[in-house]
């Protein structure tokens, strides 16, 4: 489920309204926490954004992480950009 796409430029949106102007196609830098640490600020990380959902109120992004790692846990979902 998509939300409506917007023509304005990201570079034009204000910091007050990011969140309603995202959109599918976006890359963004998000904060995951450090897995077994609660003490280590969380990791940024570059990512895809590959569909925007509304429940209700809500809007909620689902996103696909950029790593250099090559690990069991993420082989096999790959997403190339070119």
């Amino acid at each position: 489920m998509l939300d409506a796409l917007s023509s304005t430029p990201a570079a034009a949106v204000s910091r007050a309204d990011w969140r309603q102007s995202l959109t599918w196609g976006d890359i963004i830098s998000f904060r995951f926490p450090v897995e077994g640490s609660s003490e280590l600020p969380p990791k940024k990380r570059p990512c895809l954004v590959l569909d925007i959902a509304r429940l209700g109120e809500r809007r909620y992004a689902m996103l696909a992480y950029g790593t250099s790692a090559y690990t069991k846990a993420n082989r096999g979902y790959e997403i190339r950009l070119s």
